[in-house]
């Protein structure tokens, strides 16, 4: 069985350590990498295919829905997990 690649995308460390932390317990899933912004998302993506990008909401840089915009567009093929502690129905579309 091929494992699933995941890409972790959030501007604090807490949450990537413990995101990997609960992932790696599961052996169907490899945390391929970690980003801290949109940018290095696309950078990583480059140069490592992912098939899940879990991807926080709110990042400086490039936040999360410019960041699934640029995926969608070149990496069709991923799936996206958008995170946020954010509220607000008006934001989500």
């Amino acid at each position: 069985m091929e494992k699933i690649k995941v890409l972790l995308a959030d501007d604090h460390q807490i949450m990537l350590d413990g995101l990997k932390a609960i992932l790696t317990r599961d052996r169907s899933v490899t945390v391929v990498g970690t980003a801290n912004n949109g940018l290095e998302v696309l950078e990583f993506l480059k140069k490592e295919p992912v098939d899940v990008l879990l991807l926080d909401l709110q990042m400086p840089v490039m936040d999360g829905l410019e960041t699934t915009m640029h995926v969608k567009k070149t990496y069709p093929e991923v799936k996206i997990i958008m995170l946020t502690t954010n509220d607000e129905g008006s934001i989500i579309t």
